[in-house]
């Protein structure tokens, strides 16, 4: 139902559903586990390049690698996250404002950040 317009339901462009109070609680709600979920990687990835400081030798390389590692994998966590709630923001405004997949739309995921450019290459590793 996202994304319909609302406007031949009597209802003019702009107004207020239960139904769209609802779905902006629930992108709140996503947004405030997405934030804590950031604390705590943010957390996890300070201990291992603590870790890391200390290593030297072999461990050192190793410690490196899981640091590497760890920010590759929550850049894409959050890459892919950001372009999610973007893609619901977006559909969310089309049905606040009675665009009916016009306008804002046309924005759509193919910004800057498109979903082809969040992904990496597995032959890279």
């Amino acid at each position: 139902m996202m994304g319909q317009s609302m406007t031949g339901q009597g209802m003019h462009p702009g107004m207020m559903t239960s139904q769209m109070m609802a779905e902006c609680k629930q992108m709140e709600s996503q947004h405030e586990k997405a934030i804590s979920k950031w604390h705590s990687m943010e957390s996890d990835l300070n201990k291992k390049v603590q870790k890391m400081n200390e290593a030297t030798g072999e461990a050192k390389v190793q410690a490196m690698a899981k640091v590497i590692d760890d920010l590759v994998q929550q850049r894409n966590e959050m890459i892919n996250h950001v372009l999610k709630m973007h893609e619901q923001m977006v559909s969310h405004m089309e049905h606040m404002h009675g665009m009916n997949g016009q306008g804002m739309g046309a924005m759509g995921s193919a910004g800057p950040m498109s979903e082809s450019s969040s992904k990496t290459d597995s032959s890279e590793k």
